[in-house]
């Protein structure tokens, strides 16, 4: 009887050292947007591109945003990162995501848009 227990003691004891040895899980990456331009017409409309490594589209956030609009995302977990489009132009810049961390993504009357994807 006792080497049933010390064997069944054994296995328990294994088998939680086995568990506790899995894979941590990845932080999750963030980024924070910033709309601080002055809008003319109203609202903006805004979609926050996510890209794979592979620079493929794989996720996407539209918005609505004015002047002092601020929001924080949670980005796909294979996303390396982020392109902004606004109304009809590109930001014309990439924005890598820090893995685990997060990013700041700040629009300003100064940024540079254009027609063309960065």
């Amino acid at each position: 009887m006792k080497k049933l227990f010390s064997l069944l003691l054994l296995c328990t004891a294994f088998l939680f050292m086995f568990s506790s040895c899995t894979k941590e899980d990845e932080k999750e990456s963030t980024y924070t947007f910033i709309y601080d331009a002055t809008t003319f017409w109203g609202e903006e409309s805004v979609i926050l591109f996510e890209y794979d490594k592979d620079g493929d589209k794989i996720n996407s956030n539209s918005i609505e945003c004015e002047k002092g609009y601020t929001k924080t995302f949670t980005a796909a977990t294979n996303a390396e990162k982020i392109k902004v489009y606004i109304d009809d132009k590109w930001v014309q810049q990439v924005f890598p995501l820090n893995k685990g961390g997060n990013i700041e993504i700040k629009i300003t009357g100064e940024t540079l848009i254009g027609k063309q994807e960065p």
